[in-house]
């Protein structure tokens, strides 16, 4: 089996002409030498080791090795060697069955099969002639392996002869693949093969190959073999609705570590002739980018401009400054969709200070979005001492949707905090002004201002204990409501205690007083809550739990006073674990409805191939379901599987459909059927619902892809090494579209 070989030592090949170059042959007279013997040949050195001692010599860097289990002999002009003939260097072996060094013309030739192994690689071919000297070689029935990151996959090569020297090899009547088989699925073909170390891999008058039917012909192929180099893509061509037949080219151009770049020439029936630029700088923290691109119409003779747009960034230590900007026409949509979008963002980071400010303008244009928009924000926090901070925000916006008139919003929100051992002080302001009211279906709360102190690290008794104290002046909008604020609350955190091993208590305490409208100064509003609840868990498997609560408490609006929050209720809740299914079920009773609350159940369940959790809810008097809800998953086999989740509520007596999806897979030998569906209960109407009908074709694949509700339907045959890069053809009532992204990620760059 052949080792991995990387492409930039080709084989191993070259590792044997720096050593065999380095073994000045000796002249030795060795005419019927017996079998398994062992030769150091050096200048110095003629004498000839027993096979015993083989593996304990050391190899110089100026001899090799000679081993043969058969004959060896020859003269001062040619020796010969027959028989598991091993050349052995410092970092390498070659293995044959007759190999014949050439002492007057400084050749090594090996014959009946070869095979050049290092530290990682292994090579093997029919015939091998070496000039140690001139480091040039020819090899005849080669076979190898290659790696590049391009690819998923190994590259194989095979060739009818394969000349190389330094750095450079040519391989005649070649062909590459990523198939594994010794008669591949597919391969592509070429006259020849010409690989550049670390540079680039050239192929001349290539067939891309199905078995032995020719598919695909180009004259000329380059691949680059490293990544800053430049070169030309390989030409992407397709049909689409709004481009027409095109055929895209790009050149990537490197100029040095820091600037590298991208030329696109491209050919639209519908839409002309393209010319694009885009380059790009980046140094340490440091880039710059920009790029424009421009079609110009044969028939309107006028050029349009579609994409300019450039970015930067200048990152110093603790300041930061960048910048976007770009105005965009997508001709690839169906729908005239175009983007206007500028920014400048400044921030400084350091230990006592931070703040930044950005300006941004954006002006978008799609079948959803009509809308323009121009903002001002700037950020600060400012650390006077571990213990005092302030915060301040301020926002300028001024925009438009659709046609509606222009709205000017101006906005503060400012903060300074204490933060001490025991206690936590906050002053908030927050402000906002705008030219006109908009339609809203939520209000806003402004502190105008507010205090808020608040007890940290307090514990009474081992309980933890929140204390805290709120005083306001509020103002709610769009409503225009306003009024003061003075409260108090007190937390007494959950506590748990242990009655017995299986039986434990628990509570938790919370009350708060309010006076609103101070000038006025209506009365006191108390409000409080607590729970208190036990719980019994006889075995590991099962829990038992119920709990009491009171609680008489506003809403977290300081306007909600209409909204008193008035509950007192019994709760019980049971969790289980019998085998693969975990149950948890819940229900209670409402003391102050005099009523019951639903019975809630969830089951969790893992067998083996089978996940699922089912969840049913039922109304208890009188009694009825209201709600049933489940996800599963089915793995049966390995070839086999389905998933969906389905979620049917009862409401005002009408059940309705709330989420209907699914999806699955079947795999039967080289095929495999795959299917996704999901419905929209808003729109009574299914959003995704297509079939795809895949073939493995071992180091290829060929998808058939049917989409209902789009009314198309597409084929794609991609390469595995490649990955999701395939060559799609798609037919819709949009027309007739191709895509060739597989041929052109074969192209460095991609």
């Amino acid at each position: 089996m052949l080792r991995r070989l990387n492409y930039v030592k080709v084989f191993g090949l070259i590792l044997i002409l720096s050593l065999v170059v380095s073994a000045q042959i000796p002249q030795p007279d060795l005419d019927n030498q017996s079998s398994n013997t062992t030769i150091p040949i050096t200048e110095e050195s003629k004498e000839i080791v027993s096979e015993k001692e083989n593996d304990d010599l050391e190899i110089k860097e100026d001899e090799i090795l000679v081993e043969a289990s058969d004959e060896l002999y020859g003269d001062d002009k040619q020796v010969t060697i027959k028989g598991d003939v091993n050349i052995r260097g410092t970092d390498f072996t070659a293995k044959g069955n007759v190999a014949v060094i050439d002492l007057e013309n400084n050749t090594v030739y090996f014959s009946g099969g070869v095979n050049v192994i290092d530290s990682s690689k292994e090579f093997i071919g029919e015939e091998l002639i070496y000039n140690y000297k001139t480091k040039v070689g020819t090899i005849k029935g080669v076979k190898g392996n290659i790696e590049n990151k391009k690819f998923k996959d190994e590259i194989y090569l095979y060739g009818h002869e394969m000349s190389f020297k330094e750095n450079y090899l040519k391989l005649e009547g070649g062909r590459i693949t990523t198939c594994d088989l010794d008669t591949p699925h597919y391969h592509i073909a070429a006259n020849t093969i010409e690989i550049y170390e670390d540079d680039k891999m050239i192929l001349r008058n290539l067939y891309y190959k199905e078995g032995n039917l020719p598919l695909l012909y180009l004259p000329y192929w380059q691949v680059s073999l490293k990544e800053k180099k430049n070169y030309w893509k390989f030409p992407k061509f397709g049909t689409s609705y709004k481009e027409g037949f095109y055929v895209k080219l790009a050149y990537v151009y490197t100029l040095n570590n820091y600037n590298k770049g991208e030329i696109n020439f491209d050919y639209m029936t519908k839409l002309g002739i393209g010319q694009g630029v885009q380059h790009a700088y980046s140094k340490d923290k440091n880039s710059l980018s920009g790029r424009y691109y421009v079609i110009y119409s044969p028939e309107k003779r006028s050029f349009t401009l579609f994409d300019t747009s450039g970015s930067f960034m200048i990152d110093k230590d603790k300041f930061q400054f960048s910048g976007t900007a770009a105005y965009k026409d997508d001709y690839t949509e169906y729908i005239a969709k175009h983007l206007r979008n500028t920014s400048l963002n400044y921030r400084f980071t350091g230990n006592k200070y931070s703040g930044n400010l950005r300006l941004s303008y954006i002006d978008e244009i799609s079948s959803s979005v009509d809308k323009e928009e121009l903002k001002f924000e700037t950020s600060h926090s400012y650390r006077f001492s571990d213990a005092w901070r302030a915060n301040i925000n301020a926002n300028f916006k001024r925009y438009q949707k659709d046609t509606l008139p222009w709205i000017t919003v101006l906005s503060y929100d400012g903060t300074i905090n204490y933060t001490a051992k025991y206690l936590t002080g906050t002053l908030r302001w927050q402000q906002e002004d705008k030219s006109q009211e908009e339609k809203t279906t939520y209000s806003k709360l402004y502190r105008q201002p507010e205090i808020i102190l608040r007890s940290r690290n307090v514990r009474v008794v081992d309980w933890p204990l929140v204390l805290e104290a709120t005083v306001g002046h509020y103002k709610e909008e769009p409503k225009k409501i306003e009024s003061d604020k003075l409260s108090f609350r007190g937390v007494l955190g959950r506590k748990t205690f242990p009655i017995t091993k299986d039986l434990s208590f628990n509570v938790l305490g919370e009350g708060q007083g309010t006076v609103y409208d101070l000038q006025s100064f209506d009365p006191y509003v108390l409000s409080w809550r607590s729970v208190l609840g036990l719980s019994y868990s006889p075995t590991k498997n099962w829990r038992f739990a119920g709990d009491y609560t009171k609680r008489d408490v506003y809403g977290n609006s300081p306007f909600s006073f209409d909204k008193l929050s008035n509950i007192h209720s019994l709760d019980f809740s049971i969790n289980n674990t019998i085998g693969f299914v975990t149950t948890e079920t819940k229900t209670g009773y409402d003391i102050i409805k005099s009523s019951w609350k639903n019975w809630d159940n969830i089951h969790r369940i893992n067998y083996k191939k089978l996940s699922a959790t089912l969840e049913h809810s039922y109304k208890l008097v009188p009694f009825e379901p209201i709600k049933f809800a489940g996800n599963i998953r089915v793995e049966p086999t390995e070839n086999f599987y389905l998933q969906g989740r389905l979620n049917y509520t009862k409401e005002n007596q009408e059940w309705k459909l709330k989420d209907l999806n699914g999806k699955g897979e079947l795999k039967f030998g080289a095929y495999n059927l795959s299917g996704e569906a999901t419905f929209s209960p808003q729109n009574n109407k299914y959003t995704t619902l297509k079939l795809t009908l895949g073939k493995d074709l071992h180091c290829r694949r060929l998808d058939f892809t049917y989409d209902h509700v789009n009314k198309a339907v597409w084929l794609e045959f991609r390469i595995n090494a490649i990955g999701d890069k395939p060559t799609k053809v798609k037919m819709s009532d949009k027309g007739v579209e191709f895509t060739s992204d597989m041929l052109s990620s074969l192209s460095s760059g991609n």
